[in-house]
């Protein structure tokens, strides 16, 4: 079960430079996602049997992405190319939410090598935490329509072979590889409807001005509150992440004054996204910045017009 050939090892060497994307049978890669599991990946001493009862206060050696967890059993030693070599002895954590359409009783399965524990709303549902082979354990929760929280722990222990499925069985159907594409459907057209991006910093969601505020004001429109709550509902898909509010303005009048308006304005979307229950793991902070960032001329009104916004940066 633990041994490794010469060829083998070679083998694997080529393999690692030839990862499969996002959610493609392995453990996710370094690429966010609009709609994602993050993976925190965690070293663990040898010998270590069971997932450590400190590990949330242990240092986070790197972060995946991914939709699935579908890692048939198999020999691993490529590690996580571009983050760790390690191959045996971790440990990953992976948090995200899920959607669910339809009220009821949805069963869960986990099959692992080694071990694996899944929770729902931060209540256990699966205990499979041990050195194993691979090994496959069932519960079940009791779901509301809405969005749900989901954890899930993965512990490696000596090499070489691993795997781990996490399957979903809604009520009245059949089992599947529980995948987030078919569970984020709020998500997805919240993310469409304010033009939500991927890029290095994390998510990114720009606003302008027209929408939110009167020239020269920083209290909000009354028709800003759609757009506020689909804000806040793509926000609340990213639990523990930090949230950053940026006002800009153009460069019409004194610099000082462009400094407090686009700061008061930057508060003011913190308050009202506030008001729409984002969880207290997620961090809102608010930061203007005046006009010293133009995202375009401050030349002609069309540019200008471009440079009085609020940029929502969502950092996972």
């Amino acid at each position: 079960m633990k041994t490794i050939s010469i060829f083998f090892v070679l083998s694997m060497m080529v393999f690692c430079n030839q990862l499969p994307a996002q959610g493609q049978g392995n453990f996710g890669t370094k690429e966010l996602g609009l709609v994602n599991l993050k993976g925190s990946i965690y070293f663990l001493e040898e010998n270590t049997e069971k997932m450590p009862d400190d590990i949330a206060n242990r240092k986070v050696e790197g972060i995946v992405y991914t939709k699935a967890l579908d890692i048939p059993v198999r020999e691993f030693i490529e590690g996580f190319p571009g983050i760790t070599n390690r191959f045996e002895w971790f440990g990953i954590l992976y948090t995200g939410t899920f959607e669910i359409a339809k009220a009821g009783t949805y069963n869960w399965t986990i099959a692992s090598d080694d071990g694996t524990r899944l929770w729902i709303d931060d209540k256990e549902i699966i205990d499979n935490d041990a050195i194993q082979g691979f090994t496959e354990k069932d519960g079940k929760s009791q779901l509301a329509q809405g969005v749900h929280k989901i954890k899930v722990w993965f512990f490696q222990g000596p090499a070489t072979e691993l795997g781990v499925q996490l399957f979903i069985t809604p009520p009245g159907k059949e089992k599947t590889i529980f995948n987030l594409d078919n569970y984020s459907s709020k998500l997805s057209t919240a993310a469409k409807k304010v033009n939500a991006t991927v890029t290095k910093e994390g998510i990114k969601i720009e606003l302008p001005n027209s929408i939110l505020f009167d020239v020269g004001k920083y209290d909000l429109k009354v028709g800003s509150a759609e757009t506020i709550a689909l804000v806040a509902d793509v926000i609340k898909s990213y639990p523990g992440s930090k949230v950053r509010i940026d006002g800009h303005t153009d460069n019409t009048g004194k610099p000082d004054a462009n400094q407090k308006l686009s700061e008061d304005r930057a508060k003011s979307v913190l308050t009202a996204l506030q008001k729409n229950n984002i969880p207290a793991d997620i961090k809102l902070q608010p930061v203007g910045y005046g006009q010293t960032k133009p995202a375009a001329t401050n030349d002609t009104e069309a540019g200008r017009s471009q440079n009085r916004r609020v940029e929502i940066m969502i950092v996972m």
